[in-house]
Order: structure tokens, then sequence, then C-alpha cells
């Protein structure tokens, strides 16, 4: 049996959210910072990754953090997005307090040299050169600038290197300490916990002043765009990107039923055309990314270089089937049944209701596993594939021959 969530907000604005289940082993907690690319004022850029390092290991070589988490007996992680830096672990519920203190210490803002921030800047570095290196990622970048333009959403997420070559202990420590404002925080936790202990344990960010992040324009699409090709395009990857729903539209529930009849379900329209029927493509993958006030929809396909042009009529006339004609009541009533599954089975995974508690807290949205699924009508799924399909980044018409093999 769950008992009722737990919510409180501390006078500096920090935000806490409990999910008390008794009878579970374990505990999922995740301190939650509004803190991504898209936040990085002028001179900050790759400081939002940056940050994300120090939050997970420490600013100093075997201080002890890494193994604290560990003598925990869980397993603790970090990662950072374009709204959002999560430093988050599973643990025995027993031991959930002490996480949450360890979560709340790391978070607070500390001098640091210049050894430490030479070294996790060289640790940056190496990812940066490890992503640019991959084509499938430039192609990725090329498709979100010609969606966004020069929107920080779009900004790459680990940075350039120049910008962050610039930064010195302390205009990084600022950077730092704008970010640990209460109001950019939401600590969630989900298991059998007591929220009392959690919410004594997590005291260090009662200290913290008060601020919220700073204010964005909502990007502004640039579309329909057909991107230049390039040598990511030579190894067979074909790549659209449309406009989704953001965190709080209504239309969030439908963008993820539209996802899965299109290509995330197994038995998905491109699942079928594509592997099945026409053998063009050895993986395809629909997803969808949700952020505060846009999403973004991906549609990627590899297959081999020759087959490349023959695989994008295919997908392209798949989703301008759906986008006119709207799908069968069969398909909507699948979906629906799919996601109702997936819900269920949430509940047995902490980590991911965690995230799912803590975005509904940051973006005032509940996880669309979760929504009322059985409002979504084939007419309203067909208008929204409709709108997204008319505003996409697509790939060239025609590759030209030149590119063909330029990775054989």
């Amino acid at each position: 049996m769950t008992r009722e969530d737990h919510h409180e907000e501390w006078p500096n604005g920090v935000r806490l959210a409990v999910r008390p289940k008794p009878g579970f082993a374990g505990a999922a907690l995740g301190l939650w910072l509004v803190n991504g690319v898209r936040y990085q004022a002028p001179g900050e850029d790759g400081h939002a990754h940056l940050l994300e390092h120090f939050l997970l290991e420490g600013p100093e070589p075997g201080q002890g953090r890494l193994r604290a988490y560990e003598r925990l007996g869980g397993r603790v992680n970090a990662q950072t997005g374009r709204e959002l830096t999560a430093l988050h672990g599973t643990v025995p519920a027993a031991r959930a307090p002490e996480l949450a203190r360890l979560l709340a210490e790391a978070l607070a803002p500390r001098p640091l040299g210049r050894e430490a921030l030479d070294r996790a800047r060289t640790t940056v570095d190496r990812e940066r050169e490890a992503w640019a290196a991959n084509p499938a990622t430039r192609l990725e970048e090329r498709a979100l600038g010609a969606a966004l333009g020069d929107d920080p959403l779009a900004r790459p997420l680990l940075g350039e290197a120049d910008a962050l070559a610039r930064a010195t202990p302390a205009s990084f420590a600022r950077y730092w300490s704008t970010v640990a404002r209460g109001g950019r925080i939401l600590v969630a936790a989900v298991g059998n916990v007591d929220p009392g202990e959690l919410s004594e344990a997590l005291a260090p960010l009662r200290h913290l002043p008060a601020g919220n992040p700073p204010a964005v324009a909502p990007p502004r699409w640039h579309g329909p765009v057909r991107t230049a090709p390039s040598r990511a395009d030579g190894f067979g990857q074909l790549l659209w990107l449309l406009p989704a729903p953001g965190a709080a539209s209504p239309w969030r529930p439908t963008a993820r039923l539209a996802n899965h009849i299109l290509g995330d379900g197994m038995d998905s329209r491109l699942d079928r055309k594509l592997r099945h029927e026409a053998q063009l493509a050895y993986r395809f993958r629909a997803h969808q990314e949700t952020y505060s006030d846009q999403g973004l929809w991906w549609l990627e396909v590899d297959t081999d270089p020759e087959w490349r042009d023959a695989c994008r009529r295919v997908v392209e006339e798949a989703v301008r089937e759906l986008a006119e004609e709207g799908p069968t009541d069969a398909e909507v009533e699948d979906a629906v049944a799919h996601w109702r599954a997936v819900a269920a089975l949430q509940r047995d995974d902490l980590l991911v209701e965690m995230e799912s508690l803590a975005l509904a807290g940051l973006y005032g949205a509940g996880n669309p596993a979760h929504a009322d699924l059985h409002a979504v009508t084939p007419q309203g799924l067909r208008e929204l594939m409709a709108d997204s399909w008319g505003r996409r980044v697509a790939p060239p018409a025609k590759l030209p021959a030149s590119a063909r093999h330029s990775f054989h």
C-alpha cells in the first residue's frame, strides 16, 4: 500500500517531494537542479556539464565522496541535460537519510583550486572529443541548429572547448554559487522512507540563498527545413527532427501515443514497413525529449548507404499517411493498453518513479504513462502528427553520389 505523497517547500524555495512505499526494501533519491545549457549566460558555455562532475565526484581526488556512496550499498550517478542536472541514486531504505545528507552536502559551493578545475576540464574535453568523432552526434547537432537556430536550447551539451578553457576557479565558483539557489532545487524520494528523517538530513540545503533560474524565451521553431548532406549521411544514417509538445501541454499524452504507433512500439508502422516489409533498415528509433515549453521528436534510421534514398521514401510515406489519415481505433487502443501496462510496471521501479515525481514537481505535469490516455482520440492524434510533420527538419531529398561511399 502506498501512502499519500508528502510535499514541502522551505523559505528559500527548496522543494521536497516524497512518495512513501512501505514494504519496499530500497529507496531512490534525486537532487534535481534547474541547471542546463539553456540557462548558461554568455561566457558560461560548458559550465552546466562541468558542475555535474564536481557534484558527483567532488572537487578534490581522494576526498572520499565516491567511497562514501559505495559504502551505502547502492548506485549513485549524475546527468546533465538541456534544462536539468540530477544527482541521484538507489540505496537500501535504511540508508536513505545518509544518501540525502551526501547529496545536500555535494551541492554546497566551495572554493576550487586551479588543479581541480583543470582536471575536470580535461575529462570534459575527452568526452567532447569522443562526442565529436561520432557522425550521428554531428548530424543531431546540425538538425538542432536547423530547427532552433541559435536558441540556447540547441547548444551542445558539452559546450565548446574554447569557452570552457577561459574559465577560472573564481569564475566557475561564481557560476556554482548562482546555480545553488533554493528556487532551482527539488529533492525527490520514493521508497520505504520517512519524510521527516529525509527533511532533517537535507538540512544543508536550508542554508542556501533563495533565487530562481533566469527567465528564458520560448524557442522559435524554424521549419520545415531540409538539412544539407554531410559525412554523417554517408554511412547510411537518416534523421528527422519534429517539434513535440512541452511538459505541461495537454497534447503530451497524444504525442506519446503517436510516437508509439509510428515507430516506438514493437509492432509500429515503421518497424513493419522498414524492417519486415522492405527490409531496408537494421536499426530504427523513434523517441521524444520533453522540456518545459518545447519537445523534440527524433526519428532515426541506420541503413546501408545504398538503401538510404529508398529508406527515406518509405519513412516519409508512412508518416504522411499517418498525418493525413490518422491511426485506426485498434492502434490507439493497443497503444493505450501498452502505456497503462508501463505505468503499472513503473511502480516497481523506484528510480523511474522518483524521476517521474521530480519532473511532476519541476514542470507541473505528470508522466504521460500515468495520464488519462483514454482522452486521446484518433482525430487529435492525426492533427498533432500533421502539425509536427509540417514543421519537420528532414534529410535532403536525394543524397549526392559523392557522399554515398564516404565511409566505405
